[in-house]
């Protein structure tokens, strides 16, 4: 890969703290939602998806520059992705034969599960996302379809440092700002036009929680990566200001500060969190397993409801 000076990060920060909360958040909101338990909800559990876009932005796009290769990066990103996930999928399918309504013989012949199979195993999770005879055909795992989205950005990402870097750039001039500045305000207008069309004209509902919805998140967590050493100095006068926009954002539910405002001042509290304040000591050492329990969480949440 080209040449970059890489961010010098702190091997104290609180990243792993913030994925793990956030994937925290998920499992919390899914199991009240699916359960119906009467515990109080916020309904951020969006925002903590959208968490883990920003941190994918900045770190994956680092992989991408520490990398020898493009077919490098794209190993380590396969190497990264796919097991935990092709494991979860399958097991869920073979495992869930117990909960289906129809036998082993019939279930396992069933061409709802190739279906489910086929679909999950390319990650178009919304082509069929149930079993047959599971769980009244209400989806097996419901937080599969940001695994698409994730890969969507991994495949076009190395295009965005090639548009970003100029001969006198070096990963951080006006063309990387403009570059990700329109990345950024399409993103946002497919947020706020795509809802409409679908209302108005009919399209499918899965076209709005599709990459572009959620490029705006990735290129702020790319736009931390290219200016780390200017923005460093300034989280702390950032911090207060956007804490307080991103409240706003949440509680006004105003889709244009959704769309507009939001990712740029999540991004900021985010990259505040993890790299000016101290991560609390539980997750100072921790393995990072927000991952692997984002993927399983769901399933395990759906036996649960139809067992008790």
């Amino acid at each position: 890969m080209k040449n970059i000076v890489l961010p010098k990060i702190q091997k104290e920060n609180g990243f792993t703290a913030i994925r793990l909360i956030s994937a925290f958040i998920v499992v919390y909101e899914h199991f009240i939602i699916l359960t119906e338990i009467n515990l109080p909800i916020l309904g951020v559990r969006g925002i903590a998806v959208n968490v883990f876009f920003i941190l994918s932005g900045f770190w994956v796009t680092r992989s991408l520059y520490t990398s020898k290769s493009i077919l490098e990066f794209y190993k380590k990103r396969i190497k990264k992705i796919f097991p935990a996930y092709l494991t979860v999928v399958f097991a869920a399918a073979i495992i869930l034969v117990f909960m289906s309504t129809l036998t082993a013989r019939q279930y396992f012949t069933d061409s709802g599960f190739w279906k489910y199979l086929a679909a999950n195993i390319s990650t178009l999770n919304f082509i069929h996302p149930s079993l047959p005879g599971v769980f009244n055909g209400e989806p097996v795992n419901g937080s599969l379809w940001t695994i698409k989205v994730e890969l969507g950005f991994y495949i076009i990402l190395p295009l965005i440092p090639f548009l970003c870097i100029g001969k006198k750039d070096n990963g951080g001039g006006y063309r990387c700002v403009v570059v990700l500045a329109l990345i950024y305000l399409l993103s946002s207008l497919y947020v706020i036009l795509i809802p409409y069309f679908v209302e108005r004209y009919h399209f499918p509902s899965s076209i709005v929680n599709q990459l572009p919805a959620y490029m705006s998140y990735f290129s702020v967590g790319m736009f931390c990566f290219f200016f780390y050493e200017k923005l460093f100095s300034l989280w702390n006068k950032l911090i207060i200001p956007s804490a307080i926009i991103l409240v706003l954002c949440i509680f006004l539910e105003y889709i244009w500060l959704t769309a507009f405002i939001e990712p740029l001042v999540l991004c900021f509290v985010v990259m505040w969190i993890a790299l000016k304040s101290k991560p609390p000591f539980i997750f100072a050492k921790v393995y990072d397993f927000s991952y692997m329990l984002y993927l399983i969480h769901y399933p395990i949440i759906m036996v649960i409801k139809y067992l008790c």
